[in-house]
């Protein structure tokens, strides 16, 4: 049970024990108030033509729950209000309701109850039935309905000028003594009442509210009317702060459970901005990477291996999604790697299918699919070999892509539903990981590259115009040696909100672990906050609301919270729920910067990537960015390590 239920639970009870509140010698005494009970009672059974209830008994010690302060009384259910539970279903049948009309009288559901809502809901009976059968289940404004099966105990208080309707056999009514404060009668009727419910409700489930026996009798404490008041708003302040925290807790068990693969995203991501790896200068040239690769490519066109293919599009800036190192460059995927084409297949061959991979691991069945020639499925027509990177165009998002890493007793033949790709003086494995990032994601299963409903594919044209960030040989080499000893301690993680497996380290020291590979190692000795710190906070905390709410407006965007950090590697995140992250540094930046990473950040409410479309949103509202990064790029690594 998550921790905010708990707490919501825990005051509750205290609220109704008397001990969120002082007991004044002020307030009115609650034998005059039980008094004056009674008399409301007999008023309210008189105007809803009620029956008398029984007499349930003197309260007996063994009933009472717990204590209560001695200005206090405990007095039965049945003696505070009048309650109408709803017809019998067979008076209620399909074959009774008719169309709206003048005619008519409306049926209230228990989807009133629970959507708070007395507009909703679309049955009727005729004026006649009402009055002859229906009339003693009448509900007016004022009147409170609460649903009895399934979802119960969902209370609604009927607003003014509602339909003349009737309650349903899924709704109970009940009308409760002016005396006592509705908000107070609803905070234990939430809380405790619920609970006895369950109790007295059959299996683990609530199905229904208990018998009228049941109900009646059960005990509610009854403080003076002054602290009924106090109690009520202490908790108006109290609940909603818990309700706050209640969503802070949902986000956080989410995001505790999809820990693993969000940490194997944002490290997948560093890799292929060079933040994983060092810079060498005794690296070898990616120019002269390039220059090569472009000489192997004309050579096999030569000698006849792979065909001419058309020139591809000069890389324009707002393709580019992220800053490279300066040693690296951006190069389009057709650049660097080349299909072995197709044959129909004629001897006996080993085929490989979607099926053939482990799409968690990215790894390639052991087992071989050997088939002959005269029983070759029609897509089985790709050639590849040893070292090749497969990777499946048909919905891309499932990450079905391999290297072809073994040898195989047959001649290997792959379905035409993947993209095969020779890499030319590049690694494999460096191409499959950054076909597993975050940002190539994002672009392959963009819906303007993606196309299809239930089952979207990226074409080759557009697949093979992607861009690729190139390291230098020996920093690929580098990358995939730390993705490989990192991603697998996260997979291993065992994470709040999950069930803990034996033998997993635990979270902490596996964070500690990839802190210390990644260099990001936290000193023992934590840098002290500076009051410029602390003033650039409390400056962005004024200003920056108004000018997010500003530009949210201006691009028809919404968003949640607004957080100001000191933070050391970004200046803005913006999360899928909308939250907004900022760093305090960005007051010390021109107007025009900060404004940036502002619009920058609200874009991603339209474009939660950095594809072209992304690009263009920034653009539209933010003509200056060009200019804008540019300050960034000579004035921000600088800005960020005050």
């Amino acid at each position: 049970m998550k921790l905010a239920e708990d707490l919501k639970k825990a005051v509750l009870q205290a609220a109704m024990q008397g001990k969120l509140t002082k007991q004044l010698k002020t307030d009115s005494s609650v034998d005059e108030l039980l008094k004056k009970i009674a008399e409301e009672k007999e008023a309210l059974v008189i105007r809803k033509n009620a029956r008398e209830d029984k007499d349930y008994g003197a309260i007996q010690d063994n009933e009472i729950e717990f204590e209560i302060p001695s200005s206090w009384r405990w007095i039965r259910i049945s003696n505070i209000g009048v309650y109408k539970k709803g017809p019998f279903g067979s008076a209620l049948t399909k074959s009774i309701f008719v169309t709206k009309s003048e005619n008519s009288v409306k049926v209230y559901e228990q989807k009133n109850a629970i959507q708070k809502d007395s507009s909703i809901g679309e049955y009727y009976i005729s004026k006649e039935y009402y009055e002859t059968k229906m009339k003693s289940f009448t509900v007016e404004s004022g009147d409170i309905i609460v649903s009895c099966a399934g979802t119960i105990g969902e209370t609604f208080i009927l607003p003014d000028n509602i339909e003349l309707g009737i309650i349903n056999q899924a709704l109970m009514r009940m009308n409760i003594a002016e005396s006592i404060n509705l908000d107070f009668f609803l905070y234990y009727f939430d809380h405790v009442l619920k609970q006895n419910a369950k109790k007295e409700s059959s299996g683990s489930a609530i199905k229904n509210i208990p018998p009228f026996d049941i109900f009646k009798a059960m005990l509610f404490p009854l403080p003076p009317m002054e602290e009924q008041q106090r109690i009520v708003e202490k908790l108006n302040q109290i609940l909603p702060l818990i309700d706050e925290y209640g969503k802070e807790e949902d986000e956080l068990i989410e995001l505790c459970q999809k820990f693993p693969e969000e940490m194997k995203k944002s490290v997948l991501q560093a890799a292929m901005q060079g933040k994983l790896t060092k810079q060498l200068e005794t690296d070898s040239s990616v120019d002269e990477l390039l220059k090569k690769i472009a000489e192997e490519k004309v050579k096999l066109i030569e000698e006849k291996i792979i065909p001419k293919t058309k020139v591809l599009p000069e890389i324009q800036e707002e393709e580019i999604p992220f800053d490279i190192p300066e040693n690296w460059r951006w190069t389009r995927l057709r650049n660097i790697v080349y299909s072995r084409g197709q044959k129909t297949p004629d001897k006996k061959f080993s085929y490989i299918d979607i099926g053939s991979i482990n799409n968690q691991k990215q790894i390639l069945s052991k087992n071989e699919n050997i088939i002959e020639a005269k029983d070759a499925p029609s897509r089985a027509r790709k050639i590849v070999a040893k070292n090749d990177v497969i990777y499946s165009t048909v919905r891309p998002y499932l990450h079905n892509m391999c290297i072809i890493d073994k040898d195989f007793s047959e001649e290997p033949i792959a379905s035409t539903g993947f993209a095969v790709m020779t890499c030319i003086k590049i690694l494999p494995e460096f191409l499959l990981k950054y076909l597993l990032s975050p940002d190539f994601d994002a672009y392959a299963n963009d819906h303007e590259n993606s196309k299809g409903v239930a089952y979207p594919a990226i074409n080759d044209d557009r697949l093979y115009k992607a861009l690729i960030p190139l390291p230098p040989i020996e920093e690929q080499q580098r990358i995939v040696e730390k993705l490989n000893a990192i991603l697998p301690i996260i997979d291993s993680m065992a994470v709040y909100g999950t069930k803990k497996k034996t033998g997993r380290p635990k979270q902490e020291e596996a964070l500690a672990f990839i802190s210390s590979l990644l260099g990001t190692k936290k000193s023992t000795d934590s840098k002290p906050v500076t009051s410029e710190i602390m003033e650039l906070t409390a400056k962005a905390k004024e200003a920056l609301p108004a000018i997010v709410k500003k530009y949210a407006e201006l691009m028809d965007v919404t968003y949640n919270r607004i957080t100001i950090r000191h933070q050391k590697t970004r200046w803005g995140s913006c999360t899928k729920t909308g939250n907004l992250n900022f760093n305090c540094l960005i007051m010390k930046m021109p107007e025009t910067v900060r404004d940036y990473v502002i619009i920058h950040e609200l874009s991603h409410r339209k474009e939660l990537n950095h594809s072209t479309k992304f690009w263009a949103v920034v653009a539209e509202y933010c003509p200056w960015y060009k200019e804008a990064k540019q300050w960034l790029k000579e004035n921000g690594q600088k800005l960020m390590e005050q």
